[in-house]
Parts: structure tokens; C-alpha cells; sequence
């Protein structure tokens, strides 16, 4: 069987069409702009370990659709992934005898640097939110102190919010995905992990504000438009962008809400096991991965705390004349 009919077949099946849209649409762009067009008239049980390792490597190389350049290593893993499945499947149904992916090797991401706002920064922002007559700035103060991603941020219900025990529930998401037919659509789902469904303290001052905001809610979702309606994730980001302009601030993603919740928390001494549940990670290894270097400072500055034990007798002074 030629590979482009094995991963048509794959992509049809109950298994494949039973993900969440936005990851099936992942796999079908995949399949269709580099699996098919690269290696589609390959017969799938020719295929070994060998070819695949290169043809991996060649796309990390010149893979990027656009510019004919590098293509970005979480990408070429993600190509790697969608090649797997299918395989396996073909291995199921006895199209393939082996899945030759399973021995070939990730691309190693190299680490990035989290971008956090200063706390200096913070208070400008949240200063900037205040002034606002823009309701739905609200929603920059609710990520700076509990951390939601934007999606779960977007897809918050009233009903999620429990002001007598002052938490709130996270156990939706909201993106834009493309269906079937190829038509860009607004999807509320469950967020992008088991360990992201959880229950979020309010810190007191924000609980606070959000009771006073709720008097005059116009919606079911707390972030909305003034007629009630919920507001897309490319509106909120560029309403975001607009608040930091219109401010002089750095212009960072709203991400670096969720970044700058972390690093504060880290700031508090909060422990590692307890912000990544907060965070909702998988586990504390995901946490400690991209907050390393903030850990780090605050590993510092704590440890410099025992330099008040230090003693060097008088003439021991290093680098002394």
C-alpha cells in the first residue's frame, strides 16, 4: 500500500477522528502539506528506520514551507508523532510488519528563556487596567494572579467561580481551529491535559474586585463584550497589545501573564510542587524545566542568606595586601 493511501485511511479512522478538533486538524496539515507531498508515492512497507531518520533530518534542515529554511525542531517532532500513529495503525491492521519510527530519535528543542514581566512592570499594568473603562481588561488581572492560559482564561463561566470559598474552576479551554471543511471556528473544549482541569485559590484582593465586577456582568462568561457576547482569542490578544502600547510598556505576549504569576509565586518562596499544580503541568519536571532559571535566582538569593554565618578571621582576607 502506498504511504498516501495508508495515512488517508489513518486519518478517517474512528480512533484519529475521535481527538479533539484542533489536534485533528494538526494531524491532517501534517499529513497533507508534508507527509503526502514529501513521501506519498512511497510503497509504506519499504519505509526503515534509516529513510525516516533522514527524511526527518532533511526537514529540520530545509523543511519550512515558506522560506525553504530551517524548520522549527518542535515541528519536525510533531512530523515524527503523525508518522508514528499512522505507522502503528498500519501495524494494527497488518498493512505494515513493524513501526520503523519507533526507533528513530526526537529533535532536541533547545531551552528558552521565559519572558516575565518586572514586577516594577506589574504594577504599571495593573495600574493601567484600573484606569481602564474597558471591562474586559479584567481578565489581565485574573491570569497576573492565578496564571490561567488565555483559552481557559476566555472559556471562564460565572458558574466556575465559587465566591464563598473564594476558587475558581478550570475545566474548560476555548480556541480558533479549522473544521472539515476547512473554515476557521470558535471550539470550547477541555483543556490540553488531565492535570490543567483543576481548582484555583483567588487571592484575596482579586476575589474581591471580581465581586464587585460580577454586580455587573452582562454575560455568562466573565470576559466579554458589552453585549454580552464571549471574546475570541485574537481580539483579547490585541486589545492586550493595545493596553501595553498605549502604556509604553514592553509589548510581550500574553503568555508572559502566566510566566510573570510564576515568577512572582517563586519571588513568595511558594514551592515548586504547589505552582505546578496551580500551573496545572503535568508533573513537577514540566514546571521546574521552564522556570529554571527563575528558581535559580530564587535558589540564590536564599542561599546567599547564609553568608551572615560566614567567618574569615581577620588575617585571612582574601586578595588582602
Amino acid at each position: 500500500m502506498q504511504l498516501k493511501s495508508l495515512l488517508q485511511k489513518w486519518l478517517s479512522s474512528n480512533l484519529v477522528l475521535m481527538c479533539k478538533i484542533r489536534t485533528y486538524a494538526r494531524y491532517r496539515d501534517i499529513v497533507e502539506k508534508h507527509l503526502i507531498p514529501d513521501l506519498g508515492e512511497s510503497e509504506a512497507d519499504s519505509l526503515t528506520s534509516r529513510t525516516i531518520g533522514e527524511y526527518l533530518a532533511s526537514k529540520r534542515k530545509h523543511g519550512n514551507l515558506k522560506t525553504g529554511e530551517t524548520l522549527s525542531a518542535s515541528t519536525v517532532n510533531m512530523i515524527r508523532t503523525v508518522f508514528k500513529l499512522a505507522l502503528q495503525y498500519a501495524c494494527e491492521h497488518e498493512y505494515i510488519r513493524e513501526n520503523p519510527v519507533l526507533t528513530t530519535q526526537r529533535m532536541r528543542n533547545k531551552s528558552v528563556r521565559v519572558t516575565a514581566f518586572t514586577l516594577q512592570e506589574q504594577r504599571l499594568i495593573e495600574k493601567a487596567v484600573s484606569k481602564s473603562e474597558d471591562n474586559r481588561l479584567i481578565g489581565v488581572k485574573i491570569s497576573l494572579y492565578t496564571g490561567l492560559r488565555i483559552g481557559e482564561l476566555l472559556a471562564l463561566r460565572w458558574g466556575d467561580i465559587d465566591f464563598r470559598s473564594g476558587i475558581l474552576y478550570v475545566s474548560k479551554t476555548v480556541y480558533q481551529a479549522k473544521n472539515e471543511e476547512n473554515i476557521w471556528v470558535t471550539v470550547i473544549d477541555r483543556p490540553k491535559s488531565d492535570a490543567s482541569v483543576r481548582y484555583v485559590p483567588i487571592p484575596t484582593m482579586l476575589l474581591k474586585e471580581l465581586k464587585a465586577y460580577s454586580r455587573n456582568r452582562c454575560g455568562e462568561t466573565v470576559i466579554c463584550d458589552k453585549q454580552g457576547m464571549p471574546v475570541k482569542i485574537r481580539t483579547y490578544q490585541e486589545l492586550f497589545k493595545r493596553l501595553l502600547r498605549n502604556n509604553h510598556l514592553r509589548e510581550l505576549g500574553f503568555h508572559s501573564l502566566r510566566h510573570t504569576f510564576a515568577t512572582r509565586a517563586l519571588e513568595t518562596k511558594m514551592d515548586i510542587k504547589t505552582l505546578s499544580e496551580l500551573l496545572g503541568h503535568e508533573s513537577v519536571a514540566v514546571t521546574v524545566k521552564i522556570y529554571c532559571h527563575s528558581l535559580m535566582s530564587t535558589k540564590r538569593k536564599a542561599i546567599n542568606q547564609l553568608n551572615k554565618y560566614y567567618f574569615i578571621a581577620p588575617n585571612k582576607i582574601f586578595g588582602a595586601k
